[in-house]
């Protein structure tokens, strides 16, 4: 179709799953992605921690273009030699307001932890977090829901 108007119609346009550095719950839930989902499509992508994502979009094809942020774009022939070492695996310790027992666990935190976490980022309730991770050097990322109005 040569409409730009009939296009954005009939076949929608891409939507922002991350945008700014920050997930969007209201992308997610438009097309019906988990968060589960999304972190496996950015595992399948080479990206284990949120934090790295600029912008992560799901297309209208169905499949998920992400631009990191620059210091985590692909190496490229000159830049081999400047490794950083490994941030491990990363641990999702909330989603969606819930903490994860099972991952905490594994952590070997608790609760009281994830209070002071929570704390310490100046939030009230666990129900305004969306997700929260932490990687094995210590780094967490944490995604509010304040974004959902954006």
């Amino acid at each position: 179709m040569k409409s730009l108007w009939g296009r954005k119609v009939l076949e929608d346009e891409p939507t922002y799953l991350i945008k700014d550095g920050q997930i969007l719950e209201e992308g997610l839930k438009k097309v019906r992605m988990t968060m589960d989902a999304l972190l496996t499509t950015l595992r399948k992508k080479g990206y284990f921690y949120v934090d790295q994502i600029e912008t992560a979009m799901m297309e209208m094809d169905g499949t998920v273009s992400i631009l990191a942020k620059p210091p985590y774009l692909r190496a490229m022939k000159k830049d081999v030699f400047n490794v950083q070492p490994s941030r491990g695996i990363a641990q999702a310790f909330i989603i969606d307001g819930k903490i994860l027992s099972k991952s905490l666990n594994i952590l070997g935190k608790d609760t009281n932890w994830v209070e002071q976490i929570l704390q310490e980022n100046n939030i009230s309730s666990i129900n305004d977090v969306f997700f929260a991770q932490i990687d094995q050097q210590g780094t967490i990322y944490i995604d509010k829901r304040e974004d959902i109005s954006k």
